[in-house]
């Protein structure tokens, strides 16, 4: 039988919550390690996890700047570490803050020409990183991965509650 505790056998019958749950740790502790998340810079960048999210969040969005609020709420962070870690890529000239103009009160981020040019190196890496994890597998196999992860994200991801 295979070393893995979540095993074919066990997914053929019926998964009890417990189970579930080590399963999932297991997955976790997998993927970690995979993709070298327990590092702490990412990549071997001077940039945590969290403030690579940030710069993707902004480059994803920039032909509509966001609010630290939304990049809150989008990354579900604490509103007051997200303000620490904006401050300090401002701090680092990797983003600018500007007003709304239908309410001055916001202020809305966008990444500067150096953001920019951070995040697109970072994101060349990262594609480089994930091209090396997965060059060894064949089309097919690339499609069950693919298949897989949506999957996992359908699964997992809230479900949109109906109005009565």
């Amino acid at each position: 039988m295979s070393s893995h505790t979540v095993d074919a056998a066990i997914l053929a019958t019926a998964i009890s919550v417990t189970a579930t749950i080590d399963g999932v740790r297991e997955f976790n502790c997998f993927y970690t390690r995979q993709v070298e998340l327990l590092n702490q810079r990412f990549l071997d960048s001077p940039y945590t996890l969290t403030e690579v999210r940030v710069l993707y969040e902004l480059a994803q969005h920039a032909d509509k700047p966001s609010t630290a609020t939304q990049i809150a709420d989008r990354l579900s962070l604490d509103p007051g570490y997200l303000s620490r870690l904006l401050k300090k890529l401002e701090q680092q000239h990797h983003l600018e803050r500007g007003r709304e103009q239908r309410d001055g009160r916001q202020r809305l981020l966008h990444l500067t020409e150096e953001g920019r040019r951070v995040f697109n190196g970072l994101d060349q890496a990262s594609s480089e990183a994930i091209g090396a994890l997965i060059e060894r597998l064949c089309a097919p196999e690339r499609r069950a991965l693919l298949t897989a992860m949506r999957t996992i994200q359908d699964l997992l991801q809230p479900q949109a509650t109906e109005p009565a």
